[in-house]
């Protein structure tokens, strides 16, 4: 779940940047950080 839309709107602004030039071959997930575990 996303936690707001400010999130989503930024993550998909920063995709379509030249920022994300080197961002290749991946389907980064846009999920609020729900993705991420502690090992």
């Amino acid at each position: 779940m996303l936690t707001s839309l400010r999130g989503l709107a930024m993550s998909v602004l920063y995709l379509a940047s030249d920022d994300s030039a080197f961002v290749t071959g991946t389907a980064p997930p846009v999920d609020g950080g729900a993705s991420i575990t502690r090992t």
